[in-house]
């Protein structure tokens, strides 16, 4: 069985695995881009081979209709030959000054918000801007789990309950690691195999693994950070 570590954001829940994202049992996955939408790196482009044609020519209809895409962004497409409801291609790729990972805070958090419009409870994504080598594996950790608390602690309800994370076998350690000393809890990694929208049992108890917030990290919560979550 491959290693998997759950952790826990009350009764939700963020999966890190040694997985082939293309063979996650999610019901959407992410697709890290660049703002013309290409697909020079490895897994987009073993994406763009398992989708078809479909996916390659609504790119090239996006970029007709918008030119680019600015970084930080989200937009969704379909998933086309392959068993999702679709694809969301993240724009991270691209930026080597200080504030890619904040980029990638904005991606991550917009691609829930699609989620949470289409009501699907289940996304997995890759280790964004580290395969590009545009950002360190702790520094995209610290940046997704940032991303994933001020999300899910801004919502009393969400549509999305568990958010898986790919990693491969050399990358998972760290990754870990980075990710807990961000704020998250560990908990019992009772099921790595992941069930596209399972329904969520609500559970009235006390949350399991609740993150609190500390001074910094409220106070970065800003209008703009706001504006990503309404």
């Amino acid at each position: 069985m491959s290693p998997a570590k759950q952790l826990l954001f009350g009764e939700r829940s963020v999966v890190l695995v040694t997985e082939d994202l293309l063979r996650a049992d999610v019901a959407v996955v992410v697709n890290a881009t660049d703002r013309e939408l290409s697909h020079g790196a490895h897994l987009s482009q073993r994406l763009l081979a398992q989708a078809g044609a479909g996916l390659a020519a609504e790119c090239a209809q996006l970029m007709r209709e918008y030119g680019h895409f600015e970084l930080g962004m989200a937009l969704q497409t379909s998933a086309g030959n392959m068993p999702y409801q679709a694809i969301i291609h993240a724009v991270v790729v691209g930026q080597d000054s200080a504030w890619v990972q904040q980029d990638i805070e904005r991606a991550v958090s917009r691609s829930l918000l699609i989620c949470e419009t289409n009501d699907w409870g289940t996304i997995a994504f890759p280790p964004l801007g580290v395969a590009t080598g545009e950002l360190a594996l702790d520094a995209c950790a610290q940046a997704m789990q940032r991303a994933i608390t001020r999300y899910w602690d801004a919502r009393l309800e969400s549509a999305v309950q568990r958010i898986v994370v790919c990693l491969e076998e050399h990358q998972f350690s760290e990754f870990c690691a980075a990710f807990e000393r961000a704020g998250a809890i560990a908990g019992p990694a009772d099921s790595p195999s992941l069930v596209a929208d399972a329904p969520a049992e609500r559970a009235t108890a006390a949350p399991v693994g609740y993150i609190e917030l500390d001074g910094d990290d409220a106070s970065a919560a800003d209008d703009a950070i706001d504006d990503w979550f309404k």
